[in-house]
């Protein structure tokens, strides 16, 4: 039994992980993972969850738009990132200074096809052309190993 997280809602099913993909970089303080299942009944999971160990100050823009949780610079965790706009206190300096933590991001979305899975990966552009992140690209490379539904999906598009 698997669950994965939409928003604030859990979504429960049997089935088979296909694939695992992650953006993470020890350099970088925010990253995507992304894991697809498939159900016993056929459907495709895709889970999305953005990743973050930034913290921001009060007057944050982050801050008033999103609402974090709150928190005291020592209970934040090793490798906490300070906002690069904001610039809160580092760890180590001012420890009954408060500062909101982000937290991660949770999407999953159920496709019934494995194009569907492919057409939630794309993102559009500035100049409103698709494309596949990198991290989306590795995903269905893995996947498309271990399913050929998602392989004929991804490797193959028709365009009228």
């Amino acid at each position: 039994m698997y669950e994965v997280l939409n928003g604030k809602r859990t979504l429960r099913f049997d089935g088979a992980l296909l694939a695992f993909s992650s953006s993470y970089r020890e350099d970088s303080p925010r990253w995507v993972e992304f894991t697809l299942y498939r159900t016993v009944g056929g459907a495709y999971i895709l889970s999305r969850i953005g990743q973050t160990r930034v913290y921001h100050a009060q007057g944050c823009d982050v801050v008033s738009r999103n609402k974090p949780p709150k928190t005291a610079i020592p209970a934040l965790k090793d490798g906490s990132s300070p906002c690069n706009q904001c610039q809160p206190p580092r760890p180590g300096s001012l420890s009954e200074i408060e500062v909101y933590v982000e937290m991660p991001r949770y999407w999953a979305t159920v496709s019934e096809s494995p194009t569907g899975v492919v057409d939630a990966l794309y993102k559009y552009n500035e100049s409103g052309v698709r494309y596949l992140t990198n991290v989306a690209e590795q995903l269905l490379d893995e996947a498309s190993a271990v399913d050929s539904n998602i392989a004929q999906a991804y490797k193959v598009e028709d365009v009228f």
